[in-house]
C-alpha cells in the first residue's frame, strides 16, 4: 500500500496559480526595472580624507622619532601596546583576513567590469 504522501506527490496534477499573480508578479518587476540604482560609495569625499589620516599619521611618526623628541618613549610604548593588543587577541588574523578578501573582491570587481 503507497504513502498518501507518495501518492500526492506521484499524480502529475498542476495547479494554476492564484488570481492575479502572474499580473503581481509582473508589475513587481517592472517596478524594480525602473527605480533608480542604488547609491554608490563616495570614493571622491573618501580618499582625500584618507589620505590626509595617512599624512598626518606619517609626519606625526616622523616628529615623534626625530633625535631629540621627548615624544620617542610614549611613541614606542604605544606602538608596542597596538602590537601585543594586535597578536595577543588574535586580532592581526581577523585584520590580515579582512584586508585579503577586500583585495579579492576587488580583483574579482575589475576583472567583470
Amino acid at each position: 500500500m503507497k504513502d498518501p504522501l507518495e501518492q500526492i506527490l506521484s499524480t502529475d496534477r498542476r495547479m494554476p496559480p492564484s488570481p492575479g499573480f502572474e499580473v503581481s508578479v509582473m508589475r513587481e518587476v517592472r517596478r524594480l526595472a525602473v527605480e533608480p540604482q542604488s547609491l554608490r560609495f563616495p570614493w571622491g569625499r573618501f580618499l582625500p580624507g584618507l589620505a590626509a589620516m595617512i599624512l598626518l599619521a606619517l609626519t606625526s611618526t616622523v616628529i615623534t622619532l626625530t633625535p631629540g623628541s621627548s615624544l620617542a618613549p610614549v611613541f614606542f610604548s604605544t606602538v608596542h601596546w597596538a602590537y601585543a593588543s594586535l597578536v595577543g587577541t588574535g586580532l592581526i588574523w581577523l585584520v590580515l583576513g579582512s584586508l585579503l578578501s577586500y583585495g579579492s573582491v576587488q580583483l574579482t570587481l575589475r576583472s567583470l567590469a
